[in-house]
């Protein structure tokens, strides 16, 4: 959109890894989110399988109890990002308002007699339909964020997986020398 400033933000590869694990927990929770979803950028095509394993071995420096830390705090602020949540919060308004300008402005009967209930009836139609486009955009940007933090999430689920599996793998082979 041409009235948002882009802001650029460095991607977890750019960091150093105190620095990410900085931005992992000690940001506050609008800071987080932000810092999240503009560095995932996959919603203008398919991420590169090279950028994704760029980015899973910069979180794979990460400690593991980071890791986990981070899992809980998406966890705990992913319902803000919930853009399912949105129409229970928005549709009520928009009945009301709706309901409210229809009855007291559009179908009153000094407009319907001056305009007549055609011309009322088409500028409530293209007032529906531009609130309802309204609604859906708001939707779509709120169901954006949440489904990169859902794909953060599970990207640092993976990445705790593959340490724990480095580290079983490393207590095999330490019980193996210890054991000839």
């Amino acid at each position: 959109m041409f009235w948002k400033r882009k802001t650029v933000i460095a991607k977890f590869s750019d960091l150093k890894t105190a620095e990410l694990e900085n931005k992992l927990l000690c940001l506050d929770n609008k800071s987080f989110g932000k810092f999240i979803t503009s560095s995932i950028d996959y919603d203008k095509g398919f991420i590169s399988e090279k950028v994704l394993e760029k980015e899973k071995n910069a979180l794979m420096q990460v400690g593991k109890e980071t890791l986990k830390n981070t899992i809980n705090r998406i966890n705990s602020i992913e319902e803000q990002y919930d853009g399912y949540k949105l129409p229970v919060l928005i549709a009520p308004f928009m009945t009301t308002l709706l309901i409210v300008l229809g009855n007291q402005f559009f179908f009153r009967k000094e407009i319907i007699e001056t305009q007549g209930l055609t011309s009322a009836a088409f500028t409530f139609l293209v007032l529906l339909l531009s609130y309802s486009f309204a609604f859906i955009k708001i939707i779509s940007i709120g169901k954006r964020g949440h489904s990169k933090l859902i794909f953060f999430k599970y990207v640092l689920e993976e990445c705790l997986d593959n340490k724990k599996e480095k580290e079983e793998e490393r207590k095999k082979n330490i019980s193996h020398i210890e054991s000839a």
